[in-house]
């Protein structure tokens, strides 16, 4: 991985595996590597085995998720997060490969996942921006609506594009929409994609988790909850925003209560 990834910066762990910041010495480029732990649960076809020289029989289904919405054109543009490149508003798959650290030992190599980095972050960084940006010029809730609904549409064109395919996100958070810009999001971390009628949402781990047994309308409900969460985070006032919620007085509140009902 050094001959051509060069370590800058670990960012965190979680129960997938790690990830972390590296200089792409070929393209000149930060990247980010996930690096999964033991969590395969996707069979890899006959071919992909051959290729990979019989090290792994299984891979974590966010790679060939990733690979089927995210690199949409066979070459990778330039900017390859944004929503004119192609990829429809999920990130594209840099690169992947098969990694064995401790060469003393008989261990499974580990899978890695190469993607670009977005400097701007996540939703939760795009909403601690509108905040500060709103306590000098506070245009109110509304107009805060207006600008950002459009965007949220797209998102959930993002969410209709898994869903025609036969697949649900199953995690949408604001810890998962990377915000390219204030009017370019990408949904993010397809770690937890499942067939629509996977067996799996039958099951007491999922329904204890107050999902929905349709995958598809939970996605809508948390990608509707996330909306909210942004416009709630972005505002300074937040009991007039919590008072129009309950109400059901503005637009965004009646929008999400409609659906929930």
């Amino acid at each position: 991985i050094d001959d051509r990834y060069v370590f800058r910066e670990f960012l965190g762990v979680g129960c997938e595996g790690s990830t972390a910041l590296y200089q792409d010495t070929y393209l000149g480029k930060t990247v980010v590597i996930k690096r999964y732990k033991n969590v395969q649960r996707n069979q890899l076809s006959n071919s992909m085995i051959e290729i990979f020289q019989g090290q792994a029989h299984d891979w974590p289904p966010e790679i060939p998720a990733m690979l089927l919405f995210g690199n949409v054109n066979d070459a990778i543009p330039e900017n390859p997060t944004g929503s004119d490149t192609g990829h429809l508003g999920f990130l594209p798959v840099l690169d992947y490969f098969l990694v064995n650290r401790d060469r003393n030992r008989k261990t499974s190599p580990k899978w890695h996942l190469v993607s670009p980095y977005i400097s701007n972050g996540t939703l939760k960084n795009l909403a601690r921006r509108i905040y500060e940006e709103q306590l000098s010029e506070d245009q109110g809730l509304r107009t805060l609506d207006a600008s950002l609904r459009p965007v949220f549409n797209n998102l959930l064109a993002r969410v209709s594009t898994l869903h025609d395919k036969g697949y649900c996100h199953n995690d949408i958070k604001p810890s998962n929409i990377l915000a390219h810009s204030l009017t370019d999001w990408i949904l993010g971390d397809l770690g937890n994609v499942r067939q629509i009628h996977h067996p799996f949402y039958a099951t007491n781990l999922w329904k204890k988790k107050n999902q929905w047994s349709d995958c598809r309308a939970n996605d809508i409900r948390r990608a509707l909850k996330t909306y909210l969460w942004v416009l709630r985070a972005g505002t300074t006032n937040k009991q007039m925003f919590d008072e129009a919620f309950y109400a059901e007085s503005e637009p965004w509140s009646r929008m999400y209560w409609n659906f929930i009902r």
